[in-house]
């Protein structure tokens, strides 16, 4: 063999050799070789949805306590003759007084009342027929107590029907004043044949 063909083999088997060890190290002569294990990894973490940090959410601020409910049912209506309001705040008591036969126990309710020909009144009544002793002729005494204030004397009269289940309670300025200012009210009346009971009346949230 002459010296040109065994360079031209030399020179063949070199390229060759090249040629292989470049695919063995760079995958070919298309690129990097791929690795399965990380070609899946690549591929999966495509599919992966991006998570946003969590959101915190705002701090509702707690409601205000209610207010305390009204002891006082307000009633206001109009007035057929005049087109002008009645209005009444009434509390009822919590307890009954027992009468003698044949009234039985008796509840009451304990009013004011702004009318438009009468002008503005207290008064208690029962809620039933019964006997409450006032001398129509001189008027009465009668105790009232609010909270656990000391116990007030308190002028009152009779309506001007004369029926016995009504009181109206003088002084209107001075109970109503006092009675916004309470929670309870305590009214101790003379009855016919049975002495002194208290009605006690739940009283709070007086608006007038």
């Amino acid at each position: 063999m002459d010296a040109n063909k065994k360079t031209m083999l030399v020179g063949a088997a070199s390229a060759f050799a090249g040629f292989v060890l470049g695919g063995l190290v760079f995958g070919g002569p298309s690129g990097p070789a791929a690795d399965p294990t990380a070609a899946a990894a690549d591929a999966a973490a495509l599919d992966v949805p991006v998570i946003e940090p969590a959101t915190e959410a705002p701090v509702a601020e707690p409601d205000p306590p209610p207010l305390p409910a009204s002891d006082w049912r307000i009633d206001e209506r109009t007035d057929p003759l005049t087109d002008k309001t009645i209005k009444t705040a009434c509390a009822t008591s919590s307890n009954q007084v027992y009468l003698s036969s044949p009234y039985g126990p008796r509840g009451a309710r304990l009013c004011i009342r702004q009318h438009p020909k009468f002008g503005r009144d207290v008064y208690l009544t029962l809620d039933g027929s019964g006997q409450i002793l006032c001398r129509s002729y001189d008027g009465c005494t009668i105790q009232i107590r609010f909270d656990d204030g000391p116990v007030q004397a308190f002028s009152a009269n009779e309506p001007s029907d004369n029926s016995s289940e009504t009181i109206f309670v003088a002084n209107d300025g001075r109970f109503i004043t006092a009675a916004k200012a309470a929670s309870r009210i305590r009214v101790q009346l003379e009855f016919y044949q049975n002495g002194n009971q208290t009605f006690d009346f739940p009283a709070k949230g007086l608006e007038w």
